[in-house]
């Protein structure tokens, strides 16, 4: 029993230890390799989360949502923001009426094919625009928030779950998590924050770039803990939907590691925060 157990530990750190690569790599290129990432995991997220719900009897229309994956990046890249929603309208709208007038789907199938729209879609496509400001080096800092305060909580919550956890968070949805795992997750969040406090000074050592204004130290810590917040909530949305779909992880993509889904799922609900406090709130800028 031994060595499964040693073997799976060993099979996940390699992928985890190559996903920490991949990442590190498309926030050092950005550019093409970033937008052909993008596209790739745009596509099996969506990919994943239609399947969960093909395994509840339904019949998702998906070959929109497919197109819109895939070229919903690139579009924003060249167009920009106004033609990429303009392309979610006219997508959405084709799915509509598409599964309005045929009849071999049923009414189940056309509000499951909508709900796809907002989940994963509506949430990837936000993250599409929260890594890719104009500003490359705004770009840098808004994509590392992105994934660190998610990330670190996650490492914190587990942790401080093992070891001290005792009160159950959520058992209907997640019976492992616990209260004393999230307020850890809440801490390895601020720490994010800090972290990526940090690493604005580094920016001109690794890319010869500079931020026109510095994001303060108080101001991220504060973000990473809402992040934190948002990415645990992320967390058990998944767990949910995975639930309701009787299956234990989206897919069997990353071994060890589950889905594409199951990596970024706490991530989703972080871009919306992060795009609204780039574009429009105009916190810091």
């Amino acid at each position: 029993m031994e060595k499964p157990n040693k073997q799976g530990m060993f099979t996940r750190i390699y992928v985890g230890v190559l996903l920490a690569v991949l990442f590190i790599a498309t926030l050092f290129f950005g550019g093409v390799i970033q937008q052909i990432f993008s596209s790739i995991i745009f596509l099996l997220c969506v990919h994943e989360v239609k399947n969960a719900c093909v395994t509840k009897g339904y019949k998702p229309f998906f070959i929109p949502l497919y197109i819109f994956a895939l070229l919903a990046c690139p579009v924003y890249v060249m167009l920009g923001g106004f033609y990429l929603a303009l392309f979610l309208l006219a997508t959405v709208l084709f799915t509509l009426s598409f599964l309005l007038f045929s009849a071999k789907y049923s009414i189940g199938d056309l509000f499951v094919s909508l709900a796809l729209f907002v989940y994963p879609t509506v949430f990837l496509m936000l993250l599409v625009l929260a890594i890719n400001l104009e500003s490359f080096a705004l770009s840098r800092v808004a994509m590392l928030l992105l994934f660190a305060c998610p990330l670190l909580c996650d490492t914190f919550a587990y942790f401080v779950g093992v070891f001290f956890g005792r009160h159950k968070l959520n058992s209907r949805i997640s019976p492992k998590k616990t209260v004393e795992g999230s307020v850890g997750g809440l801490i390895g969040g601020a720490l994010g924050g800090v972290l990526v406090y940090f690493f604005q000074s580094w920016m001109p050592y690794i890319w010869n770039i500079e931020l026109e204004t510095t994001l303060p130290l108080v101001p991220l810590i504060l973000i990473g803990i809402v992040l934190s917040f948002a990415g645990q909530m992320g967390d058990l949305l998944a767990s949910a939907i995975k639930r309701w779909a009787s299956i234990k992880d989206f897919s069997t993509f990353f071994p060890g590691h589950g889905g594409v889904t199951d990596r970024i799922d706490s991530v989703l609900l972080c871009a919306p925060i992060v795009f609204i406090m780039f574009y429009y709130l105009d916190v810091w800028l």
